[in-house]
């Protein structure tokens, strides 16, 4: 809030400059787009309703009533000035009052009756609302509750039975404003105590937030004077410093540690060579970094950043899964080296189900073990692969300082956005293409979409953002032609490797399963099966494979890529993704992958189409 008080917003103007976020008289007036509606809300005379008012928080326009004092005089001759004016812009206006019912008996249910009682004109100016208020209400799945009921009863002055009318029927249809009431089930407090059921009430508002949005998007439509893009345009579209504050905290605690380095070994190459001196038959001990982080005061101080402050559901959820997710990690740091590794991991990453482990049984069947891009002397060694690397940045100009050859790091690995090259690592030619496109053309450049976007987790990763990177950067290898026979067996094999840890399998059986039952080199299978049992039993290298299939439907659906490159993003929040890009909230992405270029992707969108599923692209693949 401003702290403006009610005479200086009635002495300078009717509506102060939009923004604005005030407090009348214990009430509080905040509009931050001119929208032709208002949603407001009164609570009873005998009790304070403060669950209620909170569902209209994330509307871009709304008011509430001091709780103590509904019926203030003050108040009320604000909010009828503020309708004027916004009727005498738009012509028409909303105003949509938004109340509780009395809560249906006081014993405990499992089901409760979810009611929705509208209060609209005897006129049709509210029907075009109204219709779609319905329509909405019934494609939600409401919480807690039977299937919704909706009454709806048309009267010359709308109004609760509990509140008297804010204007009388003439003044409304002389000032063009149409007044419409909603009444609805407080199933959100407890049904004994009255208190609020927070996790419940949270998603109330959500749900209850979108079935506003899409009504009041109707109505502005059929006025035709405002005409919102979305209904999702129609949410709040500004980011306080509070909200701000609350993400740079929650990126600098992500900063912390990477659990990604934290959970590999800093002795690869001396463990396979150990290995191989044992005969392939003794489990090695690897070598871990030390932990940076105390887990139980890390996982303290995060649940003491004000989450509750964030009034927004929306955000709300953005920041909380991150905060849940940064939880988890920290107690997989914690459970390192202990069989408790592998549950927390499972947590976080999931396991592969039936479905899953079948294709990628599937793919090593039918695709051969063996090709020319096998050997090694048709590979470039880690200084060749990581100066391609450094000339592919300049290529986006971005500066090749990303890139580190690194002798504690196996492989190849993106952290924090530097791209870090393991000294032992060798990339067959054919695939030095597709390896760039991975690694610089997904993993670097999301990493620098989201440094623009305002929130610092799009740059660090959205929670249970891993799935859709991998898959991301494995379509990628897919469109530039070096996604070969060895990498699908090998993005394959990894899920037979997790699915055996699963299980129960040890670093030995799941080695014997890759080399014997599944063809791969005995190098080959130690490197897929250290990755699978580093730190416990990490569940994460399933992911390639699922995330592939994610990006494919993804494709085939949308046609459209761009909203999977505006940062590190979750496919399982997609969604807020949507929302906030409606409402302002997020910028295009910036660098933007040659591979994925329309002139490139659209034919092999084309082909997809055609095609049979990831098990027929595995087949077809010649290389």
């Amino acid at each position: 809030m401003t702290g403006k008080s009610a005479l200086d917003f009635t002495s300078v103007s009717p509506i102060p400059t939009v923004p604005f976020d005030m407090e009348i008289v214990g009430g509080r007036l905040a509009i931050e787009e001119r929208h032709p509606f208002l949603c407001l809300h009164r609570g009873p005379k005998n009790r304070e309703d403060h669950a209620t008012a909170e569902l209209l928080l994330g509307q871009a326009s709304f008011a509430i009533a001091p709780m103590a004092t509904p019926y203030s005089a003050e108040f009320s001759d604000v909010v009828k000035q503020m309708l004027a004016e916004l009727a005498k812009e738009f012509h028409s206006v909303l105003l949509l009052e938004v109340y509780s019912l009395e809560a249906a008996g006081s014993g405990f249910s499992k089901e409760q009756s979810l009611l929705f009682e509208c209060h609209v004109p005897e006129t049709s100016a509210g029907d075009s609302f109204l219709n779609e208020l319905e329509r909405a209400i019934l494609a939600e799945n409401w919480p807690g509750a039977k299937e919704p009921e909706i009454k709806v009863a048309y009267m010359r002055v709308p109004h609760p039975e509990t509140l008297r009318p804010l204007l009388t029927g003439s003044a409304a249809i002389e000032a063009n404003i149409v007044p419409i009431c909603l009444g609805l089930s407080p199933i959100y407090l407890d049904q004994i105590t009255g208190e609020i059921l927070p996790v419940l009430h949270r998603e109330f508002q959500t749900l209850f937030g979108r079935v506003l949005k899409k009504a009041l998007y109707s109505f502005c439509h059929s006025e035709r004077v405002h005409l919102p893009p979305h209904y999702h345009a129609l949410g709040r579209t500004r980011v306080g410093e509070a909200i701000l504050a609350i993400d740079r905290e929650l990126y600098r605690f992500g900063e912390a540690f990477d659990p990604l380095l934290l959970s590999t070994p800093v002795n690869a190459p001396s463990a396979w060579r150990r290995f191989a001196a044992d005969h392939y038959d003794r489990e090695p001990d690897f070598h871990y970094r030390p932990l940076p982080i105390d887990p139980g005061r890390f996982k303290r101080n995060i649940y003491q950043i004000p989450l509750e402050q964030v009034e927004d559901p929306t955000l709300h959820r953005f920041f909380a899964t991150k905060r849940t997710e940064l939880d988890r990690f920290a107690t997989l740091l914690e459970e390192r080296e202990t069989e408790r590794f592998v549950l927390v991991s499972r947590q976080i990453f999931g396991a592969p189900d039936d479905r899953l482990v079948a294709l990628a049984k599937d793919i090593l069947e039918h695709v051969p073990p063996h090709t020319k891009d096998d050997h090694a002397s048709d590979s470039l060694n880690a200084e060749a692969f990581a100066a391609a690397a450094r000339e592919d940045l300049l290529g986006y100009g971005l500066d090749p300082k990303l890139v580190e050859t690194r002798e504690d790091v196996p492989g190849l690995m993106v952290s924090r956005g530097r791209f870090l090259v393991g000294s032992d690592a060798k990339v067959p030619r054919r695939r030095l293409r597709a390896t760039l496109d991975h690694e610089i053309g997904v993993h670097v450049l999301t990493h620098r979409n989201g440094a623009e976007q305002p929130f610092g987790q799009l740059r660090q990763g959205m929670a249970g953002y891993e799935e859709l990177q991998e898959g991301l950067a494995v379509f990628a290898e897919h469109c530039t032609g070096g996604l070969t026979r060895p990498r699908w067996r090998q993005i394959a094999g990894r899920v037979v490797a997790v699915a055996n840890l699963v299980a129960g399998a040890g670093f030995i059986d799941i080695f014997r399963t890759l080399n014997r039952e599944y063809s791969f080199g005995r190098r080959a299978a130690f490197t897929m099966t250290m990755r699978v049992v580093r730190g416990g039993g990490f569940t994460k290298d399933m992911v390639y494979l699922r995330g592939l299939q994610s990006v494919v439907e993804h494709v085939l659906s949308t046609g459209n890529i761009e909203p999977l490159l505006v940062g590190k993003v979750s496919y399982d929040h997609l969604d807020i993704l949507e929302e906030m890009s409606w409402r302002g909230l997020l910028r295009a992405p910036r660098f933007k992958p040659a591979v994925f270029e329309p002139e490139r992707l659209t034919p092999i969108v084309e082909g997809l189409k055609r095609g049979g599923g990831l098990l027929e692209m595995a087949r077809s693949t010649e290389l």
